[in-house]
């Protein structure tokens, strides 16, 4: 849409399922789309909506995606967070997490956070991830019976989560 009149712009068609929040990476949005082994996070062209590159994720996208320089993060409702190059949608790195990535990660210098929740063992943890080989950093678990939590927000080098135990990490 044209932010200053409200017309449309374009449409495109995008495979039906959760896509959460879109990126915008240069002269591409980026956004999750579809279900199941046909999920994947989808790179278009600002200017038609034109797909320009699509990367398989084996599972649906729905807490949307992170860019950051020239990286596209995303989690999957099956529990990997995922790095794809912005340009062509190569993938950088995957990495098995806790649980379902159900927000966009947060980028923190050069760490990538995602919440994952493990909603049958009704945990949480954020875990940190080097942005640039995609090994695990840190994580932080919460105790049982904690199955919700907010995405992660980051100011001043801090780390934010809000948890279902009732407290901001």
């Amino acid at each position: 849409f044209d932010a200053g009149t409200g017309d449309l712009l374009w449409n495109s068609v995008r495979s039906p399922g959760p896509a959460g929040p879109a990126a915008i990476a240069g002269d591409l949005v980026i956004h999750g789309s579809g279900y199941g082994e046909n999920a994947g996070v989808v790179g278009r062209t600002l200017d038609s909506g034109t797909p320009r590159w699509r990367a398989g994720t084996g599972s649906p996208v729905g807490g949307g995606v992170t860019f950051d320089g020239d990286q596209v993060y995303a989690g999957t409702r099956d529990g990997v967070l995922l790095a794809l190059e912005a340009t062509t949608g190569e993938e950088a790195w995957r990495l098995d997490v806790p649980g379902a990535v159900t927000s966009a990660p947060a980028v923190a210098g050069e760490l990538v956070i995602a919440v994952a929740q493990d909603r049958e063992a009704a945990t949480v943890a954020a875990v940190a991830v080097d942005a640039a080989t995609g090994e695990e950093r840190w994580r932080f678990n919460t105790p049982p019976a904690s199955p919700a939590a907010t995405a992660a927000a980051v100011g001043e080098e801090t780390v934010f989560v809000g948890m279902g135990d009732g407290q901001v990490h």
